[in-house]
């Protein structure tokens, strides 16, 4: 079912949006602020770092192209249905970067895992800035139907993880109907929804502090 676009664009500023947590790629375990600046960069939980996927994806990963189709699961209509989603979310919210990335694992491998790989291995594509990888939302599709989100730590403090999983668990049933053009153009736009409410509550929140007496002198 497709998600009808906003009948007013507006932009959004991420500093006014409702943070949500930083996860570990490996074990799931929440992420303190103490635990993102330790010296060692690694999860407290698990013991990952970074470093480890250097290990379990001894590949040659590609450039990351703003719709990269390793896996041959797109065909041109479905292309063409993604980037034009990606234009309507990035007028909304110009400072994200979509990447949407095909791709086949073997049964052992980790979409997630891979995903976090990809994100931070992988080559600048060629509409691509270094400084926009860290606001990158790196999408993963798996020619078995896995799905799995990584994105760039900027991003990643903006996307409520319960909220993004429901809408992976909605793509994840389109996939496997092999519905891929649409499945991942309705991600899109419900992830902007998402954030479109996230930034109104944020606004409120922040509307009623401002509003509140000052008993300072």
């Amino acid at each position: 079912m497709s998600v009808p676009p906003p009948k007013k664009e507006k932009k959004y500023r991420a500093r006014s949006m409702a943070a949500g947590a930083v996860f570990c790629p490996s074990c799931g375990y929440r992420l303190k602020d103490r635990d993102r600046d330790h010296e060692t960069g690694c999860c407290p939980a698990c013991g990952f770092s970074g470093q480890d996927t250097m290990s379990l994806f001894p590949y040659l990963p590609p450039l990351l192209e703003q719709v990269t189709d390793t896996a041959n699961l797109f065909s041109a209509a479905d292309v063409k249905l993604i980037e034009k989603e990606i234009k309507r979310f990035q007028r909304a919210f110009p400072q994200f970067h979509w990447r949407v990335a095909t791709a086949n694992l073997n049964e052992h491998e980790s979409p997630s895992l891979f995903a976090f790989w990809l994100l931070n291995v992988s080559g600048l594509g060629s509409d691509e800035r270094m400084e926009n990888r860290p606001w990158t939302i790196l999408l993963v599709i798996l020619r078995d139907g896995s799905v799995a989100l990584a994105p760039g730590y900027a991003a990643e403090i903006w996307l409520a993880a319960d909220r993004w999983g429901k809408l992976l668990a909605e793509l994840n049933r389109d996939v496997r109907r092999r519905n891929y053009g649409p499945g991942v153009r309705d991600f899109i736009a419900r992830g902007a929804l998402l954030m479109g409410k996230a930034w109104t509550s944020a606004n409120r929140i922040v509307q009623r502090k401002s509003k509140r007496p000052s008993f300072l002198s």
